[in-house]
């Protein structure tokens, strides 16, 4: 979690000092956020997806913490998100009462797909959460370390068929960074893309593909009952409930964190602005929202402000760059 000091440093010259105030201390948060009648949530994903979830959880507990009277949710599906962000951008215009459930893969859609607006034309409002991936193998595979596995890839990369999400998504985006921290040129990763976890798992465990990229909640169980190995994970450190070890720590250099977030309107002003943050700042504070993070199996993630658009603006060069080596940028 954020401390104080460094929260009110991040907002200090941004105009949302008025908005640290109103977070701390943090058992008078709740009292200090003002409440918002009706909240509008948009969740760029059909019901059911990652950003659906995330909006209903931020439904719940904000509400569960009388820091909204009530929510509407409304799903916007299409293209990694970017279609909710533009009807986002165009609806919604100065509309103080509503968010946008964003992330990670939408900056990498931006991207591979071109699309003519940026995740900076709305009010950057806060970084949520986020998980780390694992790269997994069947129990039988001949690969038992993720040494053996980066050893085979250097020799013949097409012959190391690797399942994962979407074309230009996170899983590809790991997929690239580990070819070019191999030394291998990404272009002759064998990636093979399917539409969710699920499938994913299902293909490595039927033989189909050499390996795998997930997220460690969607696999853990199965890392736990041997069905699969995990080589590693892609996590910065180690991280409360993830039982295998990172691959920073076994000599890999990669880090990679799906994220999630939300944002705010073009065209709100300041005070609009710092109350919004004020009530997500309460939510992240909040009980329910802890009891939550630690259910998912989330990763305390939380980025307020300006500290976040400048997260962003790193991000979407480090997945440009990884994009146009896979030739999708």
């Amino acid at each position: 979690m954020i401390e104080r000091r460094t929260l009110l440093k991040t907002l200090a010259g941004t105009g949302f000092a008025a908005a640290a105030l109103a977070v701390v201390p943090p058992h008078l948060a709740l009292a200090q956020t003002p409440r918002i009648k009706r909240l509008r949530i948009i969740a760029p994903a059909a019901a059911g997806s990652g950003y659906d979830e995330t909006a209903r959880v931020c439904e719940r507990v904000m509400t569960e913490s009388g820091l909204i009277g009530s929510a509407q949710i409304t799903n916007i599906p299409g293209a990694g998100g970017t279609v909710g962000l533009m009807k986002f951008l165009e609806q919604y215009r100065g509309h103080d009462d509503a968010l946008l459930v964003s992330g990670s893969t939408m900056v990498s859609a931006i991207i591979a797909n071109k699309t003519p607006v940026e995740i900076s034309a709305a009010a950057p409002i806060a970084r949520l959460y986020g998980t780390a991936n694992a790269l997994i193998v069947p129990a039988s595979s001949p690969y038992k370390t993720i040494g053996d596995l980066m050893s085979a890839f250097r020799k013949v990369p097409e012959t190391i068929s690797w399942a994962g999400g979407s074309i230009g998504g996170g899983d590809h985006l790991i997929a690239g960074m580990f070819a070019k921290t191999a030394g291998v040129d990404p272009k002759r990763l064998n990636y093979v893309a399917f539409a969710g976890g699920g499938e994913i798992l299902a293909a490595l465990l039927g033989g189909h593909v050499t390996m795998a990229s997930s997220t460690w909640g969607e696999v853990a169980e199965q890392v736990r009952s041997g069905e699969v190995r995990c080589l590693g994970v892609t996590a910065g450190k180690d991280e409360t409930g993830i039982t295998a070890p990172t691959l920073r720590s076994q000599g890999v250099d990669l880090v990679f964190y799906t994220w999630r977030a939300l944002l705010g309107a073009p065209g709100i002003n300041v005070q609009q602005r710092e109350n919004l943050l004020a009530t997500v700042d309460a939510m992240i504070k909040s009980d329910p929202w802890k009891a939550e993070i630690e259910r998912q199996g989330w990763i305390d993630f939380y980025l307020p402000g300006d500290a976040f658009a400048s997260f962003v603006e790193e991000q979407s060069q480090i997945f440009r760059t990884t994009l146009r080596s896979l030739g999708l940028a």
